[in-house]
This record gives structure tokens, C-alpha cells and sequence, in this order.
């Protein structure tokens, strides 16, 4: 009885361990000058034209952009979009694997032209500072 009581106690020691080295890695990562704040890594800049949405992205230098984090969405419903411009890259990621992603800048506009009036425009992304931090989706509503 004595054996299982002490196997369950180091279980949830080393559980214990576990939880408190990834809060400290993820609160160092946080806390890191070198690591800057998203709106700054990611400077988006977006408008309307021609009942269009246009969106473009000026990513910092050591900062990346997951393609498949990137929505349209109009009044909540997902708007497909076409790419203008970007430097695309394929890169083995160490938090999400194989991965697209984009670095220094990306454009895209939607792809079918919409009454804007009134409407509520969405735009969410993610993207990471290499080996150092990934930043959860971020909703910008214009």
C-alpha cells in the first residue's frame, strides 16, 4: 500500500514539476525585451475600396505570420480572400510542425465585391517570434 502511495505522490510531484517549468518558460518568454508586442510585430493596416476589404501586414524582422491563421470575416461569416503580395515560406515549426508562414510582409483583398455599409468587418491571425514566443489569435474588428 505504502509502494502505490509513493508512486502517486511522485506522479503528482513530477506533474507538479512539469506544470511550473512550462508557467516559468512561457512567463520568461512573456517577460523577454526582446520579444515585442503584437500590434508592433505585426503592424496591420486595413481598408475598404471598391466594397473590397484589403489587408496588409508589415512583419518585423525575426517574426512570422501562420498562413492558416489568417480569416476574413464579414457580419461573422468567413469571406474568402485571394494573396497580392507575400514572402511565403515552408518551415519545419516547433510548435505547430510543418508549417506555412509568412514573413516581412503579406497583402491580401477579398476575393468577391460585398455592400460594406454597415457591416462588421473581422480580421484574426497568429504568428510567433522565431524560437521564442508564439502570440495567441488575435481579432482585430474594423
Amino acid at each position: 500500500m505504502s509502494f502505490i502511495l509513493f508512486m502517486m505522490n511522485l506522479r503528482n510531484l513530477l506533474y507538479s514539476f512539469m506544470f511550473l517549468s512550462c508557467v516559468s518558460f512561457s512567463q520568461e518568454a512573456f517577460n523577454d525585451k526582446n520579444v515585442l508586442d503584437p500590434d508592433k510585430a505585426f503592424v496591420l493596416y486595413a481598408f475598404v475600396s471598391n466594397n473590397q476589404i484589403h489587408a496588409s501586414w508589415d512583419i518585423k524582422k525575426g517574426y512570422y505570420l501562420y498562413k492558416k491563421s489568417i480569416f476574413l470575416k464579414l457580419n461573422k461569416l468567413n469571406v474568402e480572400y485571394t494573396i497580392t503580395e507575400a514572402n511565403e515560406y515552408n518551415q519545419e515549426d516547433k510548435f505547430f510542425g510543418e508549417s506555412v508562414v509568412f514573413k516581412d510582409f503579406l497583402r491580401i483583398k477579398s476575393m468577391t465585391k460585398q455592400d460594406l455599409n454597415d457591416a462588421t468587418i473581422e480580421i484574426s491571425y497568429q504568428g510567433c517570434a522565431e524560437a521564442k514566443y508564439c502570440y495567441p489569435k488575435i481579432i482585430k474588428i474594423l
